[in-house]
């Protein structure tokens, strides 16, 4: 499954979703049809990008609501993952949005170099897990040829 991220309200929403016919067609759904950033793949991707009161004003406003007994619960914790995500250029959910599902995210830059969204590959956590490095590199190679298109200097 491929999703095209953008933030949103604070939150995550999929503006563009290709759904494989092996997942059930909810999957990415919820009441509002948002995510918590803090939760997915493309939430934590952007969140690396964003200047530092940005990001510190979407944790003010939606806290850090967990989706499952995954999702990442401390400020702090976040923060040490945001650092991590921005230094290699991509960022992993393992079942903290969705019980079962496993994704991975890498930016999509503008002409100005701002982060306009993040693309994200999301599968069943086991075909996830086995296919990881494969899903990282597909995707990140995806997002670069975007941001290309839309005029960014790699």
């Amino acid at each position: 499954t491929m999703l095209l991220g953008v933030l949103g309200g604070g939150k995550i929403l999929f503006a563009d979703k290709i759904v494989s016919p092996r997942i059930p067609h909810d999957t990415f759904s919820t009441p509002d049809g948002r995510f918590m950033a803090h939760c997915t793949a493309a939430g934590k991707v952007i969140m690396a990008h964003l200047p530092a009161e940005v990001c510190q004003a979407v944790l003010n406003e939606h806290g850090l609501e967990p989706m499952t007994e995954k999702s990442i619960r401390s400020v702090e914790a976040l923060h040490e993952e945001l650092e991590i995500i921005k230094a290699q250029g991509h960022a992993y959910d393992f079942e903290e949005s969705v019980v079962g599902m496993g994704s991975v995210a890498a930016p999509i830059f503008d002409y100005f170099g701002i982060e306009v969204a993040a693309l994200c590959i999301a599968a069943p956590i086991q075909q996830f897990e086995r296919r990881l490095d494969s899903y990282r590199k597909e995707v990140v190679y995806a997002a670069k040829q975007v941001s290309e298109r839309l005029g960014h200097v790699i």
